[in-house]
């Protein structure tokens, strides 16, 4: 039978955006339970050595190393501790039966798609930590943000989005437009999480540096993001128009 659960209950959150972090711990703390913030993959081994976890949400592409191959260290080092096996839940802005089947051989147990329910967290919670879960309190509806450090942050990432694209570093900017495709679905700015993600799927397809898609995309980016923020980087109004991109 589940256990009522009103407070104690420690979850790894393994998250490096701002706007994720803010609304996962919001919600983990609505529903008496304790968040674990690690923002990397380096500080996720050293949370995951310090303590067991009932569960972990893992980020799937994280900016010192990707969340598979972490899972799949975190795996090892369960069974060199003889730790008994801890859910691990995908967490990413990435869906379809691929991304959950790479999941799965990675080691994890499911995924979720962002931005994260209530809902579907409260599911996951109860159905791999075998309890039951107190009713969460109604603030959690619309987690208050601090939404001018969203913006300093998603800022500095358009800017590294940019100059990923200028010297054609194409791991970077997929990495960075990931980011930025979660941080707009979570505050829910979905032209600018639209464009993202478009330029993220251009990415991983390889399209040549020469197509001008890329400058379109980039082009829109920057301007859903001039439509919600009052800040624009220099650099980003320079991008408007930016010269073509070619292969170094």
């Amino acid at each position: 039978m589940p256990l009522h659960v009103t407070g104690g209950l420690q979850l790894l959150v393994v998250e490096d955006t701002l706007a994720n972090q803010e609304v996962l711990r919001a919600q983990i703390s609505g529903f008496g339970c304790v968040p674990v913030i690690a923002a990397d993959a380096a500080q996720a081994r050293v949370r995951f050595a310090e303590r067991a976890y009932a569960l972990v949400l893992m980020d799937c592409d994280l900016p010192d190393q990707d969340g598979y191959s972490l899972v799949c260290e975190l795996r090892a080092l369960e069974q060199q501790w003889g730790r008994a096996r801890c859910p691990i839940i995908a967490i990413s802005a990435l869906t379809g039966e691929q991304h959950l089947q790479r999941c799965l051989a990675a080691g994890m147990d499911g995924a979720l798609s962002k931005p994260i329910r209530l809902g579907q967290l409260s599911d996951v919670i109860e159905q791999w930590c075998g309890v039951t879960l107190a009713a969460p309190r109604a603030s959690l509806m619309a987690p208050r943000l601090d939404q001018a450090a969203i913006n300093r942050e998603m800022a500095a990432d358009l800017g590294s989005l940019l100059r990923a694209m200028a010297l054609c570093d194409r791991p970077s900017a997929i990495h960075v437009a990931h980011r930025l495709h979660g941080a707009a679905l979570i505050i829910e700015w979905p032209a600018l999480a639209q464009a993202a993600a478009h330029l993220e799927n251009l990415l991983r397809a390889e399209e040549g540096w020469g197509n001008p898609v890329y400058v379109h995309t980039l082009q829109a980016l920057v301007q859903h993001w001039r439509a919600v923020s009052e800040e624009t980087p220099l650099d980003m109004l320079a991008m408007v128009a930016p010269p073509p991109m070619t292969q170094p």
